[in-house]
């Protein structure tokens, strides 16, 4: 009975050192790998299979950390890494964590697989490639989770990638992982306005108004002057006949700090004159022109906002219904308003330094018309000569 047991046992010793060499054996074809040897790392994959599947060496968190290695090497392998090779490395980590290995053994290569994948990510969105772009992310954000799951954290390589994953979520319309990578990249203290814009305008794609704007407000909320995101609810409300709350959020945003400001005055001017209140926007613009003279970009649409006030009188003026008093107040307001609009475009064409718009000169054109001003014949030679070119 003895000597069976002593047979057993030596059986047991000799196919677990199989099993052990079989390690050491992926180990050795892997540092071939590494030092230019490019057929070996097959050798490292067939030998760490077999020890990772056998039931002697597969409960070992080592054993699995050299096949995540192994398999980072492989996806990794011409720069590019594939989304499959990337979710077989990332499940080997998984195992490799599973099994009681630490931030130490796996950060290095889980790392390395999220900088290779946002670079390709990159790639991907240039050529469009949305699919693959977005089987690509899905991979490298799942080895992402596997590593805040250990402890692990650089915002250096989290934030590239979530940025980079929010954009492909609002392409290939998957928007609730959008908006929870969203909500990841500001737990990091990034605030990516370009990701938020176009899930916003992925989120409205369906016409769906309300999740949009439940998703921009917190951030309006937070930063409610900023640009490209005050522009977008101000679009997606009015694409939506929603113009009263347009204006209503502007009027809100008027109120806020900063908005004083010659950069928030000409947002808030632009984004008046596209929801319809003309007279807000001419109040913008002579508020940014009063924070700052310089500011030639308010010169051309104040001009424009004025002449159609002007010419609105006119139409009153001319449709006999007013009193004498009332016509002659009129007429006085409109010479003011076109004067006032010819200065701001003379102004506007010493700023353009010989460089004027088509938009510029028909606006001169018509100002030096309405004035009848001897230099209307000067500005329509420069547009027609302007068109010809």
């Amino acid at each position: 009975m003895s000597h069976w047991l002593v047979v057993c046992g030596l059986c047991f010793a000799s196919v677990s050192q199989a099993q052990e060499s079989q390690v050491k054996k992926a180990s050795a074809a892997l540092e071939q790998y590494s030092t230019g040897d490019a057929d070996a790392i097959d050798a490292a994959l067939a030998a760490i299979n077999k020890a990772a599947t056998h039931k002697k060496t597969g409960d070992k968190g080592s054993v699995w950390v050299l096949k995540g290695e192994i398999l980072t090497a492989i996806a990794l392998d011409g720069g590019i890494p594939g989304p499959e090779p990337i979710a077989a490395a990332v499940e080997a980590w998984a195992q490799a964590v599973e099994r009681g290995a630490g931030k130490d053994a796996i950060s290095d290569g889980l790392a390395r697989i999220i900088s290779a994948a946002t670079l390709a990510l990159r790639d991907d969105l240039e050529g469009k490639r949305t699919a693959v772009a977005w089987s690509r992310v899905e991979a490298a954000i799942t080895a992402r989770a596997l590593l805040v799951s250990v402890g692990w954290s650089d915002p250096r390589l989290e934030a590239p990638l979530l940025r980079m994953g929010c954009v492909v979520a609002a392409r290939a319309a998957q928007l609730d992982s959008g908006i929870a990578w969203f909500a990841d990249l500001r737990a990091l203290d990034e605030f990516d306005v370009s990701a938020a814009v176009q899930l916003a305008t992925a989120l409205n794609g369906g016409r769906d108004l309300e999740s949009a704007m439940a998703f921009l407000a917190p951030l309006l909320e937070e930063r409610p002057l900023e640009p490209a995101l005050l522009a977008k609810a101000v679009e997606l409300q009015l694409a939506s006949n929603k113009d009263a709350e347009a204006l209503a959020m502007l009027a809100t945003a008027s109120k806020k700090k900063g908005a004083g400001s010659a950069g928030s005055s000409l947002l808030l001017a632009k984004l008046f004159r596209d929801a319809g209140d003309e007279a807000a926007a001419i109040a913008a613009y002579e508020r940014a022109l009063e924070t700052n003279p310089s500011a030639n970009e308010a010169l051309l649409p104040l001009a424009q906002l004025l002449m159609n006030e002007a010419a609105g009188l006119q139409t009153h003026i001319d449709d006999g219904k007013l009193g004498r008093t009332a016509i002659r107040k009129m007429k006085t307001s409109r010479v003011e308003k076109l004067d006032t609009a010819t200065d701001l475009l003379e102004h506007a064409l010493e700023a353009a330094a010989e460089r004027p718009s088509r938009e510029l000169l028909e606006a001169l054109a018509q100002v030096y018309e309405d004035t009848r001003s001897d230099k209307f014949e000067a500005a329509q030679q420069a547009l027609d000569d302007f068109e010809g070119e």
